[in-house]
């Protein structure tokens, strides 16, 4: 039985190697739903490259980790409330009484978290909260609001047309 295992995996290590080899050279097909094929092997690219919901649930997680601060939830809720015309990070660093190295920390978290967008002008850097990426977030929130049964309705979506704001 040993012997068996051993043999599985071994041959499974050689067709994950193949398999990530003809991805790197562009010789697959993983991210259109096809087989991967490379060296007379195929993989079922749904079953061993598509975990369905993981990425929505990761942006889900990264989204409310970067608001779970306070300095940045009140930084988010700012730009929200000014609107798409946003702000410049000077006025928001005044608003929230921040240092302006503790200000660039958490801008940076809410950046990589998509929730917020900078455009410069001159010299000015102007903040504006991504409202597409806040839609999704609060989408993902309430997707099974109420079981499904549709008694309850969520918050409607917030829009916006400016350029840049919404993505």
């Amino acid at each position: 039985m040993a012997v068996i295992d051993a043999s599985l995996r071994r041959g499974f290590r050689a067709m994950m190697a193949a398999a990530a080899k003809g991805v790197r050279k562009g010789n697959a097909r993983a991210c259109n739903g096809g087989p991967i094929r490379r060296a007379g092997l195929a993989l079922d690219s749904i079953n061993y490259f598509h975990n369905i919901g993981n990425m929505e649930m990761k942006t889900a997680l990264a989204g409310l980790a970067a608001l779970s601060h306070e300095s940045r939830l009140r930084a988010f809720r700012r730009l929200v409330e000014v609107g798409p015309d946003g702000v410049p990070v000077g006025e928001l660093r005044d608003y929230l009484e921040l240092p302006a190295a503790t200000l660039t920390a958490h801008l940076n978290v809410l950046r990589g978290a998509g929730l917020v967008t900078d455009q410069r002008a001159g010299r000015t850097i102007r903040l504006r909260a991504n409202y597409g990426r806040m839609n999704a977030l609060i989408d993902y929130l309430t997707e099974n609001c109420c079981a499904g049964s549709g008694s309850c309705r969520p918050a409607p979506s917030c829009k916006t047309d400016k350029k840049g704001a919404a993505k």
